[in-house]
């Protein structure tokens, strides 16, 4: 059988990076590397990546893809960018007599005109720090720009050089967010703990779908997402599936459904768990935690065992992590995380 294996760079050196995995106001990240990301060692700017509310940004079959402009910032298609995060297509209009593009989101208006080197939103110009182009046939203008007059919020991940944007509002402190999210959450555990994988769909979020990361690190491009009437299809499905790496050898994570539930999902009886936090990391080792910035706006909730056999003085460790966000006036799982010591 062959592997793929990968050096285990999400820890040592990377976790200097931790500082720049905060969710911020996108004014507060605009003069960072949300413009534009550079491949190290080619000398050559590359258009920044970007997630929407924890998916991949994809740039439709046949349109346009975000450039860097001569001011090395990262253009994106306006409408479809939108699009990307929310508004309708009855919220996106064209003038072609002013050449204007006019986005209207809930409570946002966003006036997007060619050549000039500000947008109005809500009536209000705001200064850019280039010009709005046109481009085959598209409106584009730099992302930071369209994500901040939609309201959106925004973290910059350093290490996979992905800029997150997130549609669901502000993240809740943490005693908010336990009196918000209520006993819902012990309602799941149990669910996993019974494996009542039908029980468990009702509570998946029904457009996001459920993601499934082995180790603290979210991996927007590769981790697994099952929506949720394809949990209980995989349950007793023989297919191994690649569901990422082992830390410390590189070593693919090559499992069939029930054996990644064992050993990263319910590895133990976190219903048992001394400690419970609510937006708030307990503990961790290595590897970064980039799920607040992933899941902008959500509700993490953490079960944590501090360790379980005396001669490991701690170092056995192990958390699971529930991610819910908001969804019609409810709150739903999208991602089921694991953490434990990595080296």
């Amino acid at each position: 059988m062959i592997h793929r294996y990968r050096p285990s760079a999400r820890w040592g050196m990377v976790t200097a990076l931790v500082l720049s995995l905060l969710v911020l106001p996108l004014s507060a990240a605009a003069a960072t590397d949300v413009n534009a990301a550079e491949t190290e060692g080619s000398g050559q700017q590359q258009p920044s990546r970007f997630a929407v509310n924890g998916a991949m940004y994809v740039t439709p079959a046949g349109e346009p893809a975000p450039y860097i402009n001569q001011d090395s910032r990262t253009m994106v298609p306006a409408s479809f960018f939108a699009a990307a995060m929310g508004v309708p297509a009855a919220g996106i209009q064209w003038d072609s007599a002013t050449k204007t593009a006019t986005i209207r989101h809930d409570a946002h208006t966003l006036q997007l005109t060619q050549g000039r080197p500000y947008l109005l939103v809500n009536g209000d110009q705001v200064a850019i720090d280039t010009t709005i182009a046109i481009r085959d046939g598209r409106v584009f203008v730099p992302a930071r720009f369209i994500a901040e007059g939609l309201g959106a919020t925004v973290g910059w991940d350093a290490f996979s050089r992905i800029v997150h944007l997130s549609t669901d509002g502000p993240t809740l402190e943490p005693e908010a967010a336990r009196e918000a999210i209520g006993d819902q959450a012990d309602e799941v555990l149990q669910l996993i703990s019974e494996l009542d994988l039908d029980g468990l769909a009702a509570w998946v979020h029904p457009e996001r779908g459920l993601r499934f990361s082995p180790y603290s690190y979210v991996d927007v491009a590769d981790d697994i997402v099952l929506e949720d009437f394809e949990l209980a299809s995989n349950l007793n499905n023989p297919e191994l599936r690649e569901w990422g790496f082992y830390d410390g050898s590189g070593e693919t994570i090559l499992l069939d459904f029930r054996d990644y539930w064992t050993r990263f999902v319910f590895s133990h009886d976190f219903r048992q768990a001394p400690e419970v936090s609510y937006n708030e990391q307990l503990f961790g080792g290595n590897m970064i935690n980039n799920a607040p910035i992933v899941y902008g706006g959500s509700i993490i909730v953490e079960y944590h065992f501090d360790g379980f056999e005396e001669q490991y003085a701690g170092m056995d460790w192990r958390s699971l992590r529930l991610v819910f966000q908001p969804y019609d006036g409810n709150w739903r799982l999208v991602g089921i995380l694991n953490d434990e010591w990595t080296t």
